[in-house]
């Protein structure tokens, strides 16, 4: 089943450049992952925090996605430029398909349709 990966990071302001940097370079590369759907990372630089979106095509793909960065350091690396620890969100798919359609029903009966 597809899953989609939501993480939230809060740099320290010093190193905001460095992170958003190292993020976007880790995009790149998990593009080209065996299982990767896409990434992306979008900035709130009212609040400076980073969004890092992927989206994989089997659990089993994600996994082994964050095998492979644990083991290699890549996670170790820039997490003392940050303020606390990332936030990680996993969905599966379905249960976004499902949330949308519950989304859209509830516009339709707000609406009178």
């Amino acid at each position: 089943m597809p899953q989609v990966v939501e993480v939230t990071v809060r740099p320290q302001l010093e190193h905001y450049g460095d992170v958003v940097a190292h993020i976007a370079d880790m995009i790149e590369e998990t593009k080209v992952f065996p299982g990767c759907l896409g990434a992306s990372m979008t900035r709130d630089i009212g609040s400076y925090q980073i969004f890092v979106t992927h989206n994989w095509d089997s659990i089993a793909a994600l996994d082994h996605y964050l095998e492979t960065r644990a083991s290699s350091g890549d996670f170790d690396f820039f997490s003392r430029w940050l303020m606390d620890e990332p936030s990680f969100k996993t969905f599966a798919q379905d249960d976004l398909q499902d949330s949308a359609e519950a989304c859209a029903l509830t516009t339709r009966v707000k609406k009178g349709g």
